[in-house]
């Protein structure tokens, strides 16, 4: 196990004896143990490695401080990315690389939220006709009992289902009852 897990290791560039110390470690704490020096031996490791790396203390993220700096900023200013975060962590006097601010913040999900604008879609104030909603009131008890028009405007075009009176304006009658024949699955649109 252990040859096969330092070509694991060797390929993919992992400090292969701090990989075996906590295997070589599990190894001793078995009810029948076997001495340092062979599996140390068996897994091409020092033995002063093994009692170097037992005695050194857990491992500290390098990054806390700076993640303990971004994470305020990022609740107080909710729609900071990691450029504008950077450029506080500046004008705070930390100075940092924006690359590993977003680093952290992506670590971290501390996500940009982005405000949208609204958006006015629809003119409400124009000197159009407005048509009455003639099915507000309807009860629908089965299929093809209602039809509704994909628009709420009718413009004048030359399109299937537009239709123009002798005016030379579109009459919304006209171009309903257009639509309706020509959504037939009988009939053929022109």
């Amino acid at each position: 196990m252990l040859a096969a897990c330092r070509r694991a290791a060797e390929a993919a560039s992992v400090d292969y004896p701090r990989l075996v110390y906590s295997h070589l470690e599990k190894q001793m704490s078995l009810a029948i143990p076997i001495p340092l020096t062979e599996l140390c031996r068996l897994a091409k490791v020092s033995r002063a490695g093994f009692y170097r790396w037992r005695g050194q203390p857990p491992a500290q993220d390098a990054d806390m401080e700076l993640r303990d700096a971004i994470q305020p900023i990022a609740v107080e200013w909710p729609c900071y990315g990691s450029r504008r975060i950077t450029r506080e962590l500046w004008d705070r006097g930390r100075r940092v690389n924006r690359k590993r601010v977003q680093r952290l913040m992506r670590e971290d999900n501390l996500l940009c939220l982005r405000k949208r604008r609204f958006v006015m879609t629809t003119d409400s104030d124009h000197g159009l006709p407005v048509y009455p909603n003639l099915a507000r009131h309807l009860v629908l008890t089965g299929i093809d009992q209602l039809w509704v028009a994909p628009n709420t405007e009718i413009w004048p075009t030359r399109a299937p289902g537009s239709a123009r009176s002798s005016k030379g304006s579109t009459t919304a009658n006209a171009c309903i009852r257009r639509w309706v024949i020509c959504l037939r699955p009988s009939s053929r649109c022109n």
